[in-house]
């Protein structure tokens, strides 16, 4: 019986951290600014919304709009927790503005539409976990 096992504990795993291809619907997108759509993947607290944090990240020309809604695929690690930062990085200089009290001056948004309270969500709140049931995800950039 150890032997049976092991072979459903070395599946049950394999299943679990295959790969897996994640739709992301970003809405509310001015297309008049122009510029970029920014995307940041995160998988933990630890990490998350540091430049050096992203295990994946893309830029989507605001040309491939349409409607005010840009969709992206990324390929991820089924089975895991994740949490999705974006912005609208309208002027190309590959960063958030902010004014002069940290208020964000480009469009942003989190995976769970997920907000913070005097300035961005957690990591928690912002969560997803990846796997069969939930391969697309929908959030909205607020300006």
């Amino acid at each position: 019986m150890r032997y049976v096992y092991s072979i459903t504990a070395t599946l049950l795993f394999s299943v679990s951290l295959s790969a897996a291809e994640l739709t992301v619907h970003i809405t509310g997108i001015d297309e008049v600014k122009g510029g970029n759509i920014m995307l940041g993947v995160y998988d933990s607290e630890a990490t998350f919304l540091k430049d050096d944090g992203r295990i994946a990240e893309a830029l989507v020309p605001i040309t491939e709009a349409k409607a005010g809604i840009i969709i992206t695929q990324i390929n991820l690690q089924s089975g895991k927790t994740y949490a999705i930062a974006a912005y609208h990085d309208a002027n190309g200089n590959e960063k958030l503005d902010s004014n002069f009290f940290g208020v964000p001056k480009e469009g942003y948004g989190f995976s769970n539409n997920a907000s913070g309270f005097f300035g961005p969500p957690s990591f928690e709140k912002a969560a997803f976990r990846l796997g069969i049931d939930k391969n697309q995800l929908v959030f909205y950039l607020s300006y």
